[in-house]
């Protein structure tokens, strides 16, 4: 469905510019830069070339066929550049271009007139007012963002491109890889419900994230949100919680950002993962990408510091896992290779003192016992602690496990070149105790809702749709823009919610008439 978006085998640039800084010159040059492929075009009325590429009047003067068009022209010209690409049979488009619904009343009727342009032509469109898209695995930067993620299997759309930028950047400074990054920006036709549904059909994508600030089409959103959560996790960020924050993003996007527990009753229906920050987003998406699922919620702890694992202890109790109890043949193993001194329980202490063999050791035993989902490794800097050897013997003994491991390097230079050794071998590090608990917790979750059996459908409620009608229009009629309490509950019942009886008095004497009618208490 959205083929010529992602596998285009040509791309044309309509605005594209000879001036460095600009948009258009930006995202021709990434197009360049980074090997897109095929066949790019560099679109300007005003240029004879554009880096070192023949630069054309018009996208209908392109002698060969455009598959995608990317346009970065003032929003007031756009309606125009949309008919040519129509006469080309262009029928995916980025809009770049701001001063749309989200400028005001003006701009929302110019994109108004270019949805029924494009709907007419069956020209699919990403935007207006975003930043454009990006494929790793295809070589494809139709952005204007500075920099390319290296190839990975998570994918993130946002509908703020600023905030898009700022994790492309955050993305390559951690060299966490993406798969696809895409920016929505307005939504006038591309929404995050048809992004889903392509992702899930992406093999170089398993785990899906999203910025959003509203949804599009709640009951089509629910719908195949349903179905892709069973297959991969998606996790979604969605702002605009407040009163604050829904005014800022109507201002931003131009979006209703709707009832905040509508969307928390909705995630929870369709198994939806919400991250409440961009950190927890991407804490989320690493356990899962790079960790087998945990087939259960225990857990065990395995430290060098008593402090770390009673906070790891408390965030567990807090969370939906639970603190594995061992089985004897564990808790003999940790008898017999640890020192007198260390906690051989939930959590396993080994002690300050403890060097990479005690780690070892633990490891072995508690990553064997099967009352053991999961494992969190934890280690404070002492004089005599070995992180690099540690993380190797961390990386040794999960290769190839069906159990998930995180840890959680509490400390800076001293444990830097561990932390990097874990984090190249896939295996994530928290500086944070309580956000590798919360990655878990994700993560089980996930795994309890894709083997979680699909519910059947209800029944459907017979609506006498003319009794309610009948009611709107009375209240409309009345010039209300509620209904009464009577009338509400009248409605409510026509759709299947239980609601008290009730009725209405205007003396004393009809109030106990209909209480005696109704019933006690």
């Amino acid at each position: 469905m959205l083929d010529n978006f992602f596998k285009p085998e040509s791309v044309a640039v309509i605005g594209a510019s000879r001036e460095a800084g600009k948009v258009g010159y930006e995202l021709f040059k990434n197009l360049l830069e980074h090997k897109f492929p095929g066949p790019v075009y560099p679109v300007n009325p005003k240029a004879d070339e554009i880096l070192g590429l023949k630069a054309y009047k018009s996208v209908t003067e392109i002698p060969g066929k455009v598959d995608l068009a990317a346009i970065v022209v003032p929003a007031k010209f756009t309606p125009s550049v949309i008919q040519e690409c129509g006469k080309m049979n262009v029928n995916s488009v980025i809009i770049i271009s701001a001063g749309f619904k989200e400028s005001g009343s003006a701009g929302t009727k110019l994109e108004q007139e270019i949805a029924q342009y494009t709907q007419k032509m069956n020209i699919r469109v990403l935007g207006p007012n975003c930043l454009g898209l990006i494929d790793t695995h295809g070589n494809l930067n139709a952005s204007f963002a500075q920099g390319m993620p290296s190839k990975g299997e998570i994918a993130f759309f946002s509908q703020s491109g600023a905030l898009g930028t700022a994790v492309l950047d955050w993305a390559i400074d951690r060299n966490i890889g993406l798969s696809k990054f895409i920016s929505l920006g307005n939504k006038m036709d591309i929404c995050e419900s048809d992004l889903i549904e392509a992702l899930a059909n992406d093999p170089k994508t398993s785990v899906i994230l999203g910025y959003i600030e509203g949804v599009k089409d709640g009951r089509r959103f629910i719908d195949i949100a349903s179905d892709v959560t069973k297959k991969k996790p998606v996790v979604i960020m969605k702002s605009g919680s407040t009163a604050a924050g829904a005014k800022a993003a109507s201002s931003h996007t131009g979006t209703l950002a709707g009832s905040d527990n509508a969307f928390q009753a909705a995630f929870k229906q369709c198994g939806v993962i919400r991250a409440q920050s961009i950190a927890e987003l991407f804490n989320f998406a690493l356990t899962m990408a790079y960790q087998p699922l945990p087939k259960g919620n225990r857990l065990a702890i395995i430290t060098n510091a008593g402090g770390p694992g009673i906070i790891a202890a408390d965030a567990c109790e807090k969370s939906s896992l639970t603190m594995a109890g061992f089985q004897r043949k564990t808790t003999e193993k940790l008898r017999n290779s640890l020192p007198p001194t260390a906690a051989i329980y939930n959590p396993v202490d080994v002690i300050g003192d403890a060097k990479s063999d005690r780690y070892i050791s633990a490891l072995e035993a508690v990553e064997g016992d099967e009352n053991t989902d999961a494992v969190l490794v934890l280690m404070s800097p002492q004089a005599m602690t070995e992180p690099i050897k540690t993380a190797q013997g961390i990386i040794d003994r999960f290769k190839g496990s069906q159990k998930p491991v995180l840890t959680s390097l509490l400390g800076g230079a001293s444990l830097k070149e561990g932390i990097e050794l874990l984090e190249k071998n896939k295996i994530p590090n928290f500086s944070d105790i309580g956000q590798a608990i919360t990655s878990l917790d994700a993560a089980f979750k996930q795994y309890s809702w894709e083997n979680t059996p699909v519910q059947q459908e209800q029944n459907k409620i017979e609506i006498d749709e003319g009794k309610v009608k009948e009611i709107l229009k009375r209240a409309e009629h009345m010039s209300e823009n509620t209904l009464t309490g009577k009338d509400a509950m009248a409605v409510l019942s026509e759709y299947g919610f239980l609601v008290p009886e009730m009725g209405f008095a205007e003396t004393g004497r009809d109030a106990i008439k209909l209480a005696n009618q109704i019933g006690y208490p």
